[in-house]
C-alpha cells in the first residue's frame, strides 16, 4: 500500500512541476527573446520482489519481478528555436537570425541574451533597454570585421560626418526604342555623382541612333560642359546591338567627372527593343 501511495505522490509533484513550467512559458509569451522550457521524466528505482533465474537443462529463465517506486524530474531543457521576427519600427531593436547571442559587457564580465531590444544612451553607447549594460562586438575597419581581436563595447558616433566617397559605379537599366528614327531619335538619362570632397554633379547621357543597330552616347555636367565618355576596347562613344536587341559592345561605360573621376557605368542590362522606351523625363539615380 505504501508503495503506490508513494508512486502517486511523485507522479503528482513531477507533473506539477511540469505545470509550473508550461504555466511559465505562457506567461512570457510576449517576452522578447524568450525561450520555452520543457520538462522530460525518469522513473526512479525498483523493488525487487523476486530474482531472474537462469535456465537449466529441463526448464527455462524467468526474469526478475519488479515493482517501481515512482516517477522523477529527470530535466528541464530551454528550448533554443528561433522564433518569429516581429517589427518595431525603431531601428536599434535587433534580432538575431539562426544560432547565437547578443554580447552584453559588466565590467570585464560578459553576458549573453537573445533580447535585441536595444537603444542608444546620451554617449552614443548602444546598450539593453532592460538592464542598461552595453552591447559589445566587433567594428568592422573598412568594411572588414576581424574576430580574431577582442570585442569592444558598441558606440554610435552621434552628430558625426563620414567622409564623402566618390561615386565609383551606377548602374543603368531600360530599354532603347528600337523604332526610333535616325537620327532624331534619342533618350536623356541623368546620374547624380558625388566626388571625394563635398562636391556633387549631375551627368547627364544622351543616347542617339545612328543606324539600325547603333547608338552613341554623350554626357555634359551640370553646366551643360561636355565630357569625355567612353565604353569598350577600344574606346569608343558607339554602343553596338545584334539584331535581337543585346547589347554587343563590351566593357563599363565610363566617364571623366572633374578630369580625374572616371566612374563605371553598368549598361549590360540595356536593351533595343520595339514598345519599350525609357521615360523622356530625367531620372536621377544617388549611389
Amino acid at each position: 500500500m505504501m508503495r503506490s501511495l508513494f508512486a502517486g505522490v511523485s507522479g503528482l509533484q513531477s507533473h506539477q512541476t511540469r505545470m509550473d513550467v508550461i504555466g511559465n512559458n505562457i506567461a512570457n509569451v510576449n517576452t522578447v527573446g524568450y525561450k520555452a522550457g520543457r520538462v522530460t521524466f525518469a522513473d526512479t528505482l525498483y523493488q525487487t520482489i523476486r530474482s531472474a533465474s537462469a535456465p537449466t537443462a529441463t526448464r527455462g529463465g524467468t526474469n526478475p519481478v519488479q515493482v517501481g517506486l515512482g516517477v522523477r524530474v529527470a530535466s528541464i531543457d530551454i528550448i533554443h528555436t528561433a522564433g518569429s521576427p516581429q517589427p518595431t519600427g525603431l531601428q536599434t531593436d535587433l534580432a538575431m537570425n539562426g544560432n547565437g547571442f547578443f554580447v552584453l559587457k559588466e565590467g570585464e564580465q560578459l553576458l549573453f541574451t537573445r533580447a535585441g531590444v536595444f537603444d542608444l544612451d546620451e554617449a552614443g553607447w548602444l546598450v539593453s533597454k532592460a538592464t542598461g549594460l552595453r552591447v559589445a562586438g566587433w567594428n568592422a575597419v573598412e568594411g572588414v570585421v576581424d574576430t580574431n581581436q577582442p570585442i569592444e563595447e558598441i558606440r554610435v558616433p552621434i552628430g558625426q560626418t563620414i567622409p564623402a566617397r566618390a561615386t565609383t559605379e551606377a548602374v543603368f537599366e531600360g530599354n532603347l526604342d528600337a523604332e526610333a528614327g535616325v537620327p532624331v531619335g534619342h533618350v536623356v538619362r541623368m546620374v547624380r555623382t558625388v566626388n571625394d570632397g563635398t562636391d556633387d554633379h549631375v551627368v547627364t547621357f544622351e543616347f542617339t541612333k545612328t543606324s539600325d543597330t547603333t547608338w552613341t552616347v554623350t554626357a555634359v555636367d551640370e553646366d551643360g560642359n561636355s565630357l569625355v565618355v567612353y565604353v569598350g576596347d577600344p574606346p569608343s562613344d558607339v554602343l553596338v546591338f545584334d539584331e535581337r536587341g543585346r547589347l554587343t559592345t563590351s566593357g563599363d561605360l565610363q566617364v571623366e567627372v572633374d578630369g580625374s573621376i572616371v566612374p563605371v557605368i553598368d549598361a549590360d542590362d540595356l536593351a533595343d527593343e520595339v514598345a519599350a522606351v525609357l521615360p523622356e523625363n530625367p531620372r536621377v539615380l544617388t549611389t
